[in-house]
């Protein structure tokens, strides 16, 4: 009816065998068939699944699977959020130049005691030997995995906080990571990922999507694992497009107590906290030592529970 709430578009087909996913998505596509010239991609996360996978729609869809793309997740998510951007400065690997070249002044700084004991007087302007190089790269492998799992720690920094995102004041080793955030932000004009990830979260969950952005749907396909931030990213794009979950998990008995643990914890309480060791005991053997990952995933692909399961 006029002014009714509209349905939750993200659908989730799980199973334990991955031939029957991929009959599934198969026969999805031939009941809701892409334009002859539209390009089909399918998220998934290595790339023998990608030849697995077209090689099953190539037997289900007549013999012929063309106009197949099986992008990674975080290559297809980035292209949603920033689809004219070619090279992120953020990424790790174009991050570490940067990271040497401003190390130097934020050492200087009175925060900056522990950068200035482990370079001992090297000059960094000078002479840039092995060891320099791996501090660098760390820390911008530290930096890029901020923005992706802890983005509201780079958005409490981004607005001068020197604490973290639970506005804990940081340790004296560490007082000298926000600094060289800022001066980095400064350095690079442009805004992790994750930060624009959250941005536009809010734009969808307000209802107002940002220009540009594709109709979908969104295929995700044997993904066991995402970061927090991509797993809300999916909730709030299903408000705007079909988002379509295919996942492989062991049994209906591991979501149904991942449902029920939520319910028991609150949502909130149940995305937080990692799986405890007295859900790990009641769990079988196997399932213990090899679901956890599977299982706090499920905690966040959930999310509210306005999901619609498919079985």
């Amino acid at each position: 009816s006029h002014g009714a709430p509209s349905l939750p578009l993200l659908s989730v087909y799980r199973s334990n065998r991955a031939e029957l996913l991929a009959r599934l998505l198969a026969a999805r596509l031939l009941l809701t068939p892409p334009h002859p010239f539209e390009q089909v991609q399918v998220v998934v996360n290595t790339w023998p699944t990608s030849r697995w996978l077209g090689e099953q729609l190539a037997i289900h869809l007549g013999g012929i699977a063309a106009n197949l793309r099986f992008p990674f997740p975080d290559s297809r998510l980035r292209q949603l959020v920033a689809p004219t951007q070619e090279e992120d400065p953020w990424r790790a690997s174009h991050l570490v130049w940067p990271v040497l070249e401003l190390l130097p002044s934020i050492a200087a700084r009175s925060e900056g005691e522990p950068l200035r004991t482990w370079l001992g007087g090297r000059d960094l302007d000078r002479r840039l030997d092995l060891a320099c190089w791996q501090l660098g790269r760390a820390i911008a492998d530290a930096f890029d995995d901020y923005g992706l799992y802890r983005p509201d720690l780079l958005r409490a920094w981004e607005e001068g906080a020197g604490s973290d995102e639970r506005t804990r004041a940081l340790p004296e080793s560490q007082r000298w990571q926000p600094l060289l955030y800022q001066a980095l932000r400064r350095h690079l004009g442009s805004e992790p990922f994750g930060l624009r990830v959250l941005r536009v979260i809010e734009q969808l969950r307000l209802g107002t999507p940002p220009a540009g952005l594709e109709v979908g749907p969104l295929r995700l396909f044997g993904v066991s694992r995402l970061a927090p931030v991509q797993v809300e990213l999916l909730q709030a794009l299903s408000a705007t497009m079909p988002v379509e979950i295919y996942l492989l998990t062991p049994c209906r008995d591991l979501w149904q107590r991942c449902t029920d643990r939520r319910r028991e914890l609150s949502d909130a309480l149940a995305l937080q906290r990692p799986l405890d060791a007295d859900w790990l005991r009641a769990a079988p053997g196997l399932e213990a030592r090899f679901g956890r990952m599977g299982a706090e995933f499920q905690q966040l692909l959930e999310g509210t529970g306005d999901a619609q399961l498919g079985t």
